[in-house]
């Protein structure tokens, strides 16, 4: 994450109750100050009747940033 600036929490976000087929959606910025690949991985979890962490769903995303160069 040292190549990455962001504004706010991008980890443990509680997404609260959902009804079966319901969703949410959370917007993240980013801002990649180096050039390469990023890999980003997300998890979802849900909470079973005895307080427990169940991995409900995952999923990557790569990212390739390039300098294009200086306009002028």
């Amino acid at each position: 994450m040292e190549h990455v600036l962001y504004d706010g929490v991008i980890t443990n976000i509680p997404a609260g109750r959902l009804d079966g087929g319901e969703e949410r959606h959370f917007e993240f910025g980013l801002c990649f100050v180096a050039e390469g690949r990023f890999d980003l991985h997300g998890e979802v979890y849900t909470v079973d009747d005895h307080d427990e962490e169940v991995l409900a769903g995952k999923d990557d995303l790569r990212i390739w940033v390039r300098d294009e160069g200086e306009e002028g």
